[in-house]
């Protein structure tokens, strides 16, 4: 290939991807004379943006592990028991507090406030939605004595049926 046809093909790779961002300029509304392009929000619903964030935000910045871990989380507490079709706009502080306290595990709970306010404060800062859904949101408490007082109860009843098996052998 000469060095004239390797320069009209990325003349024409130049002018096709000018074009492809006209047209997209043109799709949100930019293409009048004297205005700015300004791109309309897209109404998307709570469970696309959730996925969405899962892959594009959530799965680059953790271990392959966590991602699956979170994964099954937000399809447990979360896909389960929302309706599908509620636009990512009318999600409100009140929906946040109800679907995290509907979760039972105070770890799986705080793992789930985590993720969705870390989902809904991207929604916020990428203009999917005009209000944080966030804001006065109390993030649930890991109750590790409770966690660590079952710990010890669980392990001392497991050593007296051990004591009470071994006194009855001899």
């Amino acid at each position: 290939m000469t060095e004239l046809e390797q320069s009209l093909i990325n003349e024409v790779k130049e002018l096709n991807e000018k074009f492809d961002r006209l047209l997209e300029l043109f799709a949100r509304g930019g293409m009048a004379v004297g205005k700015s392009p300004e791109p309309r929000k897209k109404r998307c619903t709570l469970f696309e943006w959730l996925s969405v964030w899962l892959e594009n935000e959530h799965k680059p910045n953790v271990r392959e592990t966590v991602y699956k871990n979170d994964c099954g989380i937000m399809r447990k507490h979360v896909f389960q028991k929302t309706d599908f079709n509620l636009p990512l706009e009318d999600f409100k502080l009140m929906n946040l507090q109800a679907l995290v306290a509907s979760v039972s595990s105070s770890r799986q709970k705080l793992a789930v406030s985590n993720m969705l306010i870390a989902a809904l404060r991207s929604a916020y800062n990428n203009e999917l939605t005009d209000k944080d859904a966030t804001v006065g949101f109390k993030k649930p408490k890991y109750d590790a004595e409770r966690r660590e007082l079952l710990r010890v109860w669980k392990k001392n009843v497991f050593c007296d049926f051990f004591a009470v098996t071994r006194s009855k052998r001899t």
